[in-house]
């Protein structure tokens, strides 16, 4: 009695084997993914405060004294960081004192 290769037990176990492994290995990843994203997400929103944090008190005298060169300086300085890619600094009537891009 000869049994077709698609009847046979050891085929028929190889097979959900196979699609399991793809499943655990489908679903690892995406739960990788998700971890790096708000490892990463995290990341970025501390270095973004810690850049704030260290500008607020010369953005806020800069923009007591109304001055424009130093807040052009700031600004610039601001572009150095990988995560800034735009910065402006405006007094407390939205006027623009610096804006680099």
């Amino acid at each position: 009695m000869d049994i077709s290769l698609k009847n046979r037990l050891s085929f028929k176990q190889a097979r959900l084997a196979v699609l399991i492994g793809f499943a655990l290995g489908t679903l690892l990843s995406v739960a990788q993914i998700a971890i790096d994203y708000a490892s990463e997400d995290a990341s970025i929103n501390r270095e973004i405060g810690s850049l704030l944090e260290i500008i607020q008190n010369p953005a806020s005298r800069i923009a007591y004294n109304i001055d424009a060169e130093l807040a052009q300086e700031l600004t610039l300085g601001l572009l150095h960081s990988p995560a800034v890619v735009s910065a402006r600094l405006t007094d407390n009537n939205d006027t623009v004192l610096a804006s680099v891009e």
